[in-house]
């Protein structure tokens, strides 16, 4: 599912950047002095936050499903809307033929 393979690559962002800040923290504060590496960190924080505020959209109150969709329109990736497509029509097809039966 997209939320597994979401999480499984947050995760692994995450502990790959949380091993290189924990193995190179001493050696790049003791070469900058402590109130310099955390400036640097300061303006490190506050670029990522910039970016993540121009970058990403708001996604507070869609579905996984809305989003993958919204990311399949921007970024031109078909599959997922034509697979999408088919299982609308596969839906629509179900409840006609369910109006159908009940009609008979």
């Amino acid at each position: 599912s997209i939320r597994a393979k979401a999480m499984s690559l947050a995760t692994f962002a995450n502990r790959a950047t949380a091993t290189i800040f924990a193995s190179s923290f001493l050696s790049v504060a003791t070469a900058m002095t402590w109130s310099g590496f955390f400036i640097m960190m300061t303006v490190v924080c506050l670029i990522i936050c910039v970016w993540m505020y121009i970058y990403l959209p708001e996604t507070k109150g869609l579905s996984l499903e809305e989003m993958a969709h919204y990311f399949a329109e921007i970024t031109g990736d078909r599959s997922i809307l034509d697979v999408e497509g088919t299982l609308n029509r596969r839906d629509v097809d179900q409840l006609n033929e369910r109006e159908q039966e009940i009609l008979l």
